[in-house]
């Protein structure tokens, strides 16, 4: 665990490597510059914030996270290291909400999702993707209580014991360098970058119900996992409209894929 927690602090977990690594040059250039008592001369800015509760990661479920705590009163900092929130949900990725609702039988999604997409609705008549993100922003940005940070990288993970102390992430547009701490941390990114660079223990698959008592679950565990998505707009024209690939265009025969499992189910 401790070599693949060093090796996802210098990759950067779901971040990119170019991404994060400029955290690491400019921490160091930082310290070197202090050393030599020019400490005004760095590039990055550095900011210390302390907070009730770090939200790491602005996808629907840190959304929901951060509005539910600060509505109870708690003091958050959300990061999200996109321009806007949503995560796949957003206008750069364009995938519907997909909960309960999709087992089509009596659940569906409530309380502060439902209130979202109802936000939605009602001031979206256009039905144009761009506005999700601003109804988005406009409940994050209005409550008082949350300090968001948009275009903000995590990076590293600070602990004591099996405690998180404090988080580092790095906002390139601004330059600035943040090291925040809090009571409690969330981990609502999309690949648990903050729980990987914790050192958490982690599991793959769906869980048998008697794990945690769930009477809902499935009898036995299994190693299904989420699939990746892929998502076509098509318009109607009056005329073909051919495609020709690129030259650089990989192509994929079904001999491709003869080793890969696929978890396929019937919708």
């Amino acid at each position: 665990m401790n070599n693949r927690r060093k090796f996802l602090k210098h990759v950067g977990l779901g971040s990119g490597l170019l991404i994060t690594q400029p955290g690491f040059a400019f921490a160091d250039q930082k310290a070197d510059l202090k050393s030599q008592g020019k400490e005004s001369e760095a590039v990055f800015a550095n900011r210390t914030l302390k907070t009730d509760i770090l939200i790491a990661g602005g996808g629907m479920a840190g959304v929901c996270a951060a509005l539910a705590a600060a509505r109870n009163g708690a003091k958050v900092v959300l990061i999200q290291n996109r321009s806007r929130l949503g995560g796949n949900a957003s206008s750069e990725i364009r995938m519907h909400i997909s909960g309960a609702s999709t087992l089509q039988q009596v659940w569906r999604e409530t309380g502060i999702l439902e209130e979202l997409v109802l936000t939605e609705a009602v001031t979206n008549p256009q039905v144009c993707y761009e506005m999700f993100d601003y109804v988005l922003y406009d409940k994050v940005h209005s409550n008082k209580n949350i300090t968001l940070l948009l275009d903000t990288a995590l990076f590293d993970v600070e602990t004591q014991g099996d405690n998180v102390q404090l988080i580092r992430a790095y906002c390139s547009q601004t330059e600035e360098l943040y090291e925040i701490s809090a009571t409690y941390f969330a981990d609502c990114t999309g690949d648990a970058t903050l729980a990987a660079l914790a050192g958490a223990e982690f599991m793959r698959g769906r869980e048998a119900k008697s794990k945690w008592n769930e009477s809902l679950g499935q009898d036995k565990p299994d190693d299904v996992n989420m699939g990746s998505s892929l998502m076509f707009q098509a318009r109607k024209h009056d005329r073909p409209m051919p495609f020709v690939a690129p030259s650089w265009a990989r192509k994929y025969t079904f001999k491709d894929f003869v080793l890969r499992r696929s978890n396929a189910y019937d919708y």
